[in-house]
């Protein structure tokens, strides 16, 4: 029920992951893996899918000093 249908992606069939990362270390710090309806993401009314999944993951760190860097997606 987790796998994805990318069409822009080589193999079109995979996982599709949302990662928290330490950019000077590289550790992996949370992700959460898309299953759609289904997924772990907190809900609130003026963000869409993207969004929710940034305030998911930072939830740990909010006021604490840190900057959040992100892809195009």
């Amino acid at each position: 029920s987790f796998k994805q249908f990318i069409p822009s992606k080589r193999h079109h069939f995979g996982i599709k992951l949302f990662v928290l990362c330490d950019c000077e270390t590289g550790f992996l710090l949370d992700f959460v893996v898309y299953c759609g309806q289904q997924s772990h993401i907190d809900t609130l009314d003026n963000l869409g899918v993207s969004g929710l999944v940034i305030t998911t993951l930072m939830k740990q760190y909010y006021k604490k000093g840190h900057i959040v860097y992100m892809d195009n997606w």
